[in-house]
């Protein structure tokens, strides 16, 4: 049995519907709200190429009264093995938060005030943080070198001398190394369509809408209402 009729009405229904559906869309008094969303304010220090932190250089040293004491003038001039002696007076700024590394000597030299500790009474100085960090962060480590963690500064060319890589206390605090969450951008609006002159937009940066008012301002210039 020929199902003739009922091909001849999808063939034709079909096209109809879509055609009715475009003219509703293109006629329709309906305004659409602009979808841009509110900008997001996010730092230029999280951007930017340059270390997020200032690395302690080696030998280590701190300001004291204006001047860049190192850490054995003040040391050698007493004892103690405690996290929290009393009567210290400096590095109270320090907050630690490193998981089981809660104690100073975890990573500082207990003799040796200028030197950073690994195993087996092996130290390195501050400008071989990397090995320290690796002691616990084997992985992470080994990331590092082969250039999957962190940060590459200078050139993306292997071998050009002005390539360095960003040592791990030149991003992550080192008493508390967890970044804080960030916020994300929002995607790309470039080509959003909404209402001419939104959010101060005169349609510049968003072609689909620029496209949309010259097709308007053409036809007002025919003399036709779209």
């Amino acid at each position: 049995m020929s199902n003739r009729p009922f091909e001849v009405v999808i063939s034709w229904g079909i096209p109809l519907v879509l055609l009715a559906l475009a003219a509703v869309m293109f006629w329709s008094p309906i305004e659409l709200d602009d979808p841009i969303p509110a900008p997001v304010h996010v730092d230029r220090m999280s951007l930017g190429a340059h270390p997020v932190r200032v690395a302690m250089h080696d030998p280590a040293a701190i300001e004291v009264a204006s001047f860049d004491v190192n850490c054995n003038q003040c040391h050698a001039l007493f004892e103690h093995d405690s996290i929290n002696p009393p009567g210290l007076t400096r590095h109270n700024d320090i907050v630690m938060n490193h998981g089981e590394n809660s104690w100073c000597f975890s990573c500082h030299d207990i003799e040796q005030r200028q030197r950073l500790a690994l195993t087996a009474g092996e130290t390195v100085g501050y400008d071989e943080v990397p090995r320290l960090c690796g002691k616990c962060h084997g992985p992470t480590w080994r990331d590092w070198q082969r250039g999957t963690h962190g940060k590459t500064v200078g050139s993306w060319k292997t071998g050009d001398e002005r390539q360095r890589r960003l040592s791990c206390t030149e991003c992550h605090d080192p008493h508390s190394p967890a970044f804080a969450a960030g916020i994300p951008l929002p995607g790309p609006n470039t080509i959003r369509m909404g209402k001419h002159g939104a959010h101060g937009d005169d349609g510049v940066h968003r072609p689909l809408a620029q496209w949309m008012h010259h097709i308007i301002d053409d036809a007002h210039s025919d003399g036709t209402d779209h």
